[in-house]
């Protein structure tokens, strides 16, 4: 009789645990008109580019039990969102999130998230570039634009075939 009641309770605990949802929830931190983590000569402010397209990365952190592994880290986040576009210095007008998911009070994330518009130093964008040739290229069904950076031979090759479409492919 113990062991029937015993078993009963285990698979209704297991039932329990299975049934609590999977969650994810995020708290805005700050909204930011410029960060960086980077050294910006502010003097040159003037020839910096402000990117039209928005930037985002986030630190996450696996948490056991409800003890995290690591300390989630701000500055890794923003330095992976800043670093994710060649020449970015800062990110601009953009917000900071702190974000919590995965399946109470098991296992889960925790972690910061990052956005904003990237600050581009021109100068520097051109020194980090790994080619100075690129091909863009539009994907009509999904609306989207995908940059690859190419080798001199592969533009020579291309501008033959392309020779009329001169907005596919960019030399610097």
């Amino acid at each position: 009789m113990k062991i029937q009641n015993l078993s009963k309770s285990v698979i209704i605990v297991i039932v329990i645990s299975l049934t609590i949802p999977i969650f994810s929830c995020s708290q805005r931190i700050a909204d930011f008109t410029i960060i960086s983590s980077k050294n910006i000569d502010l003097s040159r402010a003037a020839q910096y580019k402000r990117s039209g397209n928005r930037v985002k990365d986030e630190h996450m952190v696996f948490v056991l039990l409800g003890i995290p592994f690591e300390q989630p880290n701000l500055k890794e986040a923003m330095d992976k969102a800043i670093e994710k576009i060649p020449g970015c210095i800062a990110l601009v007008d953009g917000v900071v999130y702190s974000k919590v998911g995965g399946c109470f009070p098991y296992l889960g994330t925790m972690g910061y998230v990052i956005e904003g518009s990237p600050l581009i130093d021109p100068k520097l964008a051109l020194k980090e570039m790994p080619t100075n040739y690129i091909l863009a290229t539009y994907n009509k069904e999904k609306d989207t634009f995908s940059v690859k950076y190419i080798s001199k031979e592969e533009y020579n090759l291309l501008s033959k075939t392309y020779k009329y479409e001169s907005n596919i492919l960019a030399r610097f």
